[in-house]
């Protein structure tokens, strides 16, 4: 194993190829050079047929301005309010922030959640206030605000984002949320993948919208056992409908806790356009219910 040192001299090395790649090429090859070097999958963007394929197009050739809103962590609230969907937000401690001078520690709940409104994975749940150091907190969100999410992922809508964070209520144990992600072409949802297990280990199954199992998570993350329905499910669906009527594609990440769905984000890039968690042949079927417009 290469030192720290090594691998990120190496890291950097490759993200400079790409962009000079990015500069001569387009951004299109040095996406696809991307994942086949990083997922092993090749995707053609050019002439795209797969889900794959469509959704990376639709990142560089549709030019959505509602996208960019309700990739926004914050913003995209006030679209789900907008579609008379209040209940479904989970409550928060304050507003956004936009400096870490702003997160006052003492007047927190013992749980929460922090959240960057303008990138992946920047979250940070807190079980017990008593338990964490402020000044790690800090150097955590003072790394999220200098970062710009989709630099080195190719996905530039995130670029307009605000950086900012905000605060959520806790609503429970990682392996006690389940993530359910519906993947809706044209306002209509096509299939959900379920999240599972994500802190002992990440488990994804799909199901149509009927609860029937589809087989189509590649093996790494294959979860053998068949999920019970969720009582919600058929309010799932149509919240998820809802939501995603004014696009062409997105991607709709729903919470059931305790028989109360609640909105967890808008996806339009999912699984950084690539989706090497899914079976190939079954990329090309969903990908043929996807029609793109044309330029």
């Amino acid at each position: 194993m290469f030192p720290l040192i090594i691998r990120k001299m190496l890291l950097h090395a490759y993200h400079q190829s790409l962009f000079l790649t990015k500069r001569i090429f387009g951004i299109e090859t040095a996406k696809s050079i991307d994942a086949k070097i990083r997922f092993k999958r090749h995707i053609n963007i050019k002439h795209p047929q797969n889900l794959a394929e469509k959704i990376a197009w639709l990142e560089y050739h549709e030019n959505n301005t509602l996208k960019t809103k309700c990739t926004d962590k914050w913003a995209v609230r006030d679209y789900v309010r907008s579609k008379a969907l209040d209940e479904i937000l989970v409550p928060v401690y304050g507003s956004a922030y936009s400096a870490v001078t702003d997160l006052d520690f003492d007047n927190l709940p013992d749980q929460f959640v922090l959240k960057a409104t303008h990138g992946c994975g920047m979250n940070l749940v807190c079980t017990n206030k008593k338990d964490i150091h402020p000044d790690e907190v800090l150097a955590t969100l003072r790394q999220w605000l200098s970062t710009t999410f989709g630099t080195y992922s190719f996905e530039p809508h995130y670029e307009k984002i605000p950086h900012l964070f905000y605060i959520e209520k806790y609503l429970g144990d990682g392996d006690a949320m389940v993530d359910y992600k519906f993947f809706c072409f044209h306002g209509k949802p096509s299939f959900v993948e379920v999240c599972s297990n994500r802190k002992s280990g990440l488990k994804l199954s799909l199901y149509d919208m009927e609860w029937n199992r589809i087989d189509a998570i590649t093996e790494k993350r294959y979860t053998p056992e068949q999920l019970e329905r969720p009582k919600s499910f058929e309010r799932m669906k149509d919240i998820a409908e809802i939501l995603s009527k004014d696009f062409v594609f997105v991607r709709v990440d729903l919470y059931h806790i305790e028989d109360k769905v609640y909105f967890s984000e808008l996806t339009f890039t999912p699984a950084t356009c690539v989706l090497a968690n899914f079976k190939e042949d079954f990329l090309l079927t969903e990908g043929k219910k996807l029609t793109l417009p044309s330029l």
